[in-house]
C-alpha cells in the first residue's frame, strides 16, 4: 500500500498560500518509477490509498486526480485504488474520466464480537 499523490499533496502545508497542487507534475515521474519498479519486481498489484478523495474537493483538485491517474494508468501493474469510510466519488467511478484497473471503497465495519 502506498499513499496516492493527491492525498499526499493535499496532506502537505504551503508557505505563504502557494499552491500545493504545484509539485504534482513533479511528483508523478516518482510515483510511475515505484510502480514501475514494483512490476520489475513482480508485483502484480498495488494498493493506492486516496482518502482525500472522500472530503469535499474543489475542481482543481479533482482535476489534479484525474490528471494523475491518467497518467498512472500507463504502468505495467495493476492499481487498486481505496478510500476510507466513504463511497468513491463519482470522479472516480467514471470509467470515461480514468482509466485505472480496478476502484474499491472500504468501510469500516464494527468490531465483532
Amino acid at each position: 500500500m502506498i499513499l496516492g499523490p493527491v492525498t499526499y499533496l493535499w496532506l502537505g502545508k504551503s508557505k505563504e498560500d502557494s499552491d500545493r497542487l504545484a509539485p504534482l507534475p513533479r511528483i508523478l515521474p516518482v510515483y510511475a518509477a515505484l510502480l514501475d519498479h514494483f512490476a520489475a519486481h513482480g508485483v502484480e498489484w498495488v494498493q493506492i490509498d486516496e482518502p482525500a478523495l472522500v472530503t469535499e474537493l474543489d475542481a482543481a483538485w479533482r482535476d489534479a486526480f484525474v490528471t494523475a491517474y491518467n497518467a498512472l494508468a500507463a504502468r505495467c501493474v495493476r492499481v487498486l485504488l481505496a478510500t476510507y469510510f466513504s463511497a468513491l466519488p463519482r470522479i472516480c467511478r467514471s470509467r470515461a474520466s480514468c482509466r485505472w484497473t480496478a476502484c474499491m471503497s472500504m468501510r469500516s465495519t464494527p468490531a465483532t464480537r
